[in-house]
């Protein structure tokens, strides 16, 4: 009874259309000597081998992926795990040339059923004989690819306008995801954000690390709000991160070597970034963590063999906040304050009738006002910049 029920869920979702053109597609594409076993339940269908019986359930190999310097290379599979939701996997060539690691078991840990372990490492073998594999290329970070044409987000998702796509995103575990629908968003922190210029400015200033690939001078800029204890300057930078995939920790704070930034910045290439509570008394060189925001790119350091290894570059805008503002946390620090400083660290004062904010949006009262605005904060993330890439790309400014 329960399998049956379950069996209808899936239909109704709209799952066994969705698998029933995948089985088409691996049909065509197996090689001689395999052929599809079809079930009545789709997540009951198996690949046979010739006198081997069932081997595994249906997978289609999509092509060889590698990054754009030519380095890591796998095997991309596709296939369909038990909820019928499209997984693709890779599988390393160095895995699979040395016997070494557990290719097959990388793929049943993501929904792949395998009967033989044998025989599913020999299908993989005969794919990549049948046909020369498609040849894809893996983002080495977040953000654009070199011709614009693919934006890799740090939930690990790929914006294109291409349904298939020749770009995958970095092969690293999710460091964020998308939360709600974009008309949510558009709904709960868009129109709250009316009448409140902080709001407003924190969402653009959210949205502009995507276009400055296209500036002529689209360098980082770091911009800091300040103001008294309790205004709500952290939730304005948490307005500002609504934009993107919503991380685990959302915005990171000062209390960071400079070293220690380089690696923030670089996993945030072309997204924005938040870094809370600058210190009245910094410990570390902020000049020198502002230079290097804004130059967008790290210091040089030998690799292995003692050669120049490659530096860490970005594109950013980093949301600041703090009580004091930038320049007298510059002086506390005995940095001497030098005028190319201030075309990268913009001070921002939070003024506004209730804190940070100025319109209540009919609520009684700021604090009615400040928990709905959590609320939407906590229930929808990434799907304005995931749209506002997607229209970028659509209106022609994502060109090379």
């Amino acid at each position: 009874m329960g399998g049956a029920n379950s069996a209808g869920s899936l239909a109704e979702a709209g799952h066994f259309n969705l698998a029933e053109a995948f089985f088409a597609r691996v049909s065509e594409a197996l090689p001689d000597g395999y052929s599809l076993n079809l079930g009545d339940d789709p997540r009951n269908s198996m690949v046979c081998a010739r006198g081997k019986g069932e081997i595994c359930s249906p997978f289609l190999l999509n092509g060889d992926i590698a990054t754009a310097a030519g380095k890591d290379w796998a095997s991309e599979i596709e296939f369909l795990n038990p909820f019928c939701q499209p997984v693709r996997c890779e599988i390393s060539w160095k895995e699979l040339a040395s016997f070494r690691g557990d290719p097959i078991g990388k793929l049943a840990g993501d929904g792949l059923r395998v009967h033989c372990r044998e025989e599913t490492e020999a299908l993989i073998s005969d794919y990549r004989k049948k046909t020369p594999g498609r040849l894809l290329t893996r983002l080495s970070g977040p953000g654009w690819s070199d011709d614009g044409l693919a934006f890799a987000l740090q939930s690990g998702d790929l914006v294109s306008l291409e349904a298939n796509s020749a770009y995958r995103a970095p092969a690293s575990k999710r460091q964020a995801e998308i939360r709600g629908t974009f008309d949510e968003w558009r709904d709960g922190i868009g129109a709250m954000a009316s009448q409140n210029p902080n709001m407003i400015f924190a969402i653009s200033a959210g949205l502009s690390p995507a276009i400055l690939r296209f500036l002529p001078s689209g360098s980082s800029t770091i911009c800091h709000f300040f103001g008294p204890t309790s205004v709500g300057k952290t939730r304005l930078l948490r307005v500002g991160l609504s934009v993107w995939p919503r991380e685990a920790t959302a915005e990171q704070n000062w209390h960071s070597t400079v070293n220690g930034l380089e690696g923030v910045m670089q996993a945030r290439n072309d997204h924005l970034c938040a870094l809370d509570e600058l210190p009245a008394v910094p410990e570390t060189r902020l000049s020198d963590a502002i230079y290097m925001i804004g130059n967008g790119v790290g210091k040089e350091r030998a690799n292995a063999e003692g050669k120049s290894g490659e530096r860490h570059t970005w594109r950013t805008v980093v949301l600041s906040s703090g009580e004091s503002t930038i320049w007298s946390s510059l002086r506390n620090s005995g940095s001497v304050v030098k005028g190319g400083l201030s075309v990268r660290a913009i001070d921002i004062p939070v003024e506004g009738r209730y804190g940070a904010f100025d319109c209540l949006h009919g609520h009684k009262d700021i604090k009615a006002f400040l928990d709905r605005l959590d609320s939407c904060v906590s229930a929808t993330s990434g799907t304005a910049a995931e749209a506002f890439i997607t229209a970028l790309m659509v209106r022609g400014g994502a060109v090379a």
